[in-house]
Parts: C-alpha cells; structure tokens; sequence
C-alpha cells in the first residue's frame, strides 16, 4: 500500500541519516538560548550516532536523556556529554528514583546554559547512586531557574536525545523551553513548538504528569491538562 511504502521510505530515510533530528525554534519565543546564536536540535539515538550530521549540523554538546544509550562519541573531544540516565516506560518509579524525570530538569538546564564544549563527562554525568543521594537534598539538581552564566555556549548547538526522540528527550525540551522564556508555559511550548516541529512527539504518563506538576511548581499553575496532548 502506499501509506506502507511512505512508512518504509521514512525509515530507510532515517536509517541513511537524510531524515535527521528536528530542529527545536526555541527562537520562535525569544528565549534565553536562542539570543546565543545556539540551534537546539531534538533526536533519537540513531541520530545521536551519527557523526556525519553531528558535524554539518555544528553540534557540540549533547544532551542523552536516557539510561539505555550510550554517548556515542564520549571518547571524541570535539564534543561535550551529559547523561541524565532517565529509564523509559515509567522506570523512574521502578528504579525508586523520587520525582521521576523532574529531579534532573535543574541539571540539563545547566548542562545548556553553562559549560565548556570539552569533552568533561564529569560537569552533568550522573549516576543512579548519585540521583538517589540528591533525590533527598536541596541541590543545584533540584533548580528550576537557569544560571547566569551565558558566554560559553555561544555557535555551540546542542542535541537533545534519548532512544526514539519521542518521549524522555521531549519532556525535557518542553522544561527547558518554559524555564528559558518567563513568558512560555506548558501549553505553548507542546502547542506551538515541539509538537508542531516534531510529529511523533508524545510524552508517556509518567512524563505528562511530571511536566504538569513541574509546570505549576514553576509557573504557578497549569495552562492545559493532561488530555490537552492529545488535541489536534
């Protein structure tokens, strides 16, 4: 059938790396990052492997949402990794890891507004010991509001993944969006920018009501609902 061969032309498409990661216009709302000149790509971990378009695309740091894809190109210097190590499927409850996928929104906020685009695993690497001892302590990990730092990252693009591109890296591009522009809720960010940029986007439960809970923890309220993912 036709809607077969487009689906089989869309993977082979992928699979050569002619279909990449999306392009995330955080420009769109003037947010903080966009005024660095920086282009915030999100991704799979097929297009985190591929060094070809890491490359074309200027990319320099990357963030890996996940705990079941390795940094690809850890041992190359021309880029810097954070790991957040986030499980999938809601296996941030499974792992007893306290406040899911929110307890590391601090840490990729600091990933992409500080730091040097060396290849310093140690500036956000994470490991499971590691969430769990700060999942009880007020630390830098726990901050909703960037930091002031912002002459680091400039012409340094960043890829944002996890393993489809569609769920855990999603949810942290739709945090980042309403900490990085005061006036950028929930409703907005899935409405007009990610949803509308990256089709297959969806977060799963777990991650839709984090994103809510993080949204009136930070704005003061919710600007949609959880069904409000769903509208077309």
């Amino acid at each position: 059938s036709e809607e077969l061969d487009s689906i089989l032309a869309r993977r082979r498409a992928q699979e050569s790396g002619e279909i990449w990661a999306t392009e995330i216009p955080f420009s769109t709302l003037n947010a903080t990052i966009s005024k660095r000149d920086i282009r915030v790509f999100l991704g799979s971990g097929r297009d985190a492997s591929n060094l070809q378009k890491l490359r074309e695309n200027g990319v320099r740091k990357i963030l890996n949402v996940a705990d079941d894809i390795p940094n690809y190109h850890e041992s190359n210097k021309e880029f810097a990794y954070c790991r957040l190590e986030v499980a999938d499927f809601g296996g941030e409850a499974l792992k007893g890891n306290k406040g899911g996928i929110r307890r590391l929104i601090g840490k990729a906020t600091e990933f992409v507004t500080t730091g040097d685009a060396t290849n310093d695993t140690s500036i956000c690497k994470s490991s499971t010991q590691d969430n769990h001892a700060k999942d009880d302590t007020n630390t830098n990990s726990n901050r909703t509001t960037p930091p002031t730092t912002t002459t680091r990252l400039h012409n340094k693009n960043i890829l944002i993944h996890c393993a489809n591109g569609s769920n855990r890296s999603v949810t942290v591009t739709l945090a980042l969006l309403m900490i990085l522009d005061d006036g950028c809720n929930l409703q907005t960010s899935w409405n007009a920018v990610v949803k509308s940029c990256r089709k297959n986007s969806m977060p799963l439960k777990d991650n839709r009501c984090a994103l809510l809970a993080f949204e009136r923890e930070l704005k003061g309220g919710n600007s949609m609902t959880e069904e409000g993912f769903f509208r077309k």
